[in-house]
């Protein structure tokens, strides 16, 4: 049968790719935060601003017995913050990290 579904063919691409900056437990960590900063800085091509980014925390949750949950204010650029939700799983020394950016503005 003919796939019609770039979507079916978009994830059969990705399960079958190595992903390039993904994380190796046996890779240096530091190394591997250098190789994605890197990465991401060239990606989204972000211009030369002599600004010093502030977060502040908003909010603290402890009695999810999974996660703990901190929610910040993170100062981005001059005059624009973002709301931002930091998860912490209980029990567990190495997870990997999930960013998720909302794509639309208000």
């Amino acid at each position: 049968m003919k796939n019609f579904n770039n979507a079916v063919l978009h994830k059969q691409l990705y399960d079958k790719g190595k992903r390039k900056l993904g994380f190796d437990e046996d890779m240096d960590f530091d190394i591997w935060k250098a190789q994605v900063r890197k990465k991401l800085i060239s990606l989204i091509k972000l211009p030369d601003v002599d600004f010093n980014a502030s977060f502040e925390i908003d909010w603290e949750d402890t009695s999810n017995p999974q996660y703990d949950e901190i929610r910040f204010i993170l100062n981005t650029e001059p005059g624009y913050y973002t709301p931002c939700h930091l998860l912490i799983p209980k029990g567990k020394k190495k997870v990997s990290v999930v960013i998720c950016l909302q794509g639309h503005s208000p």
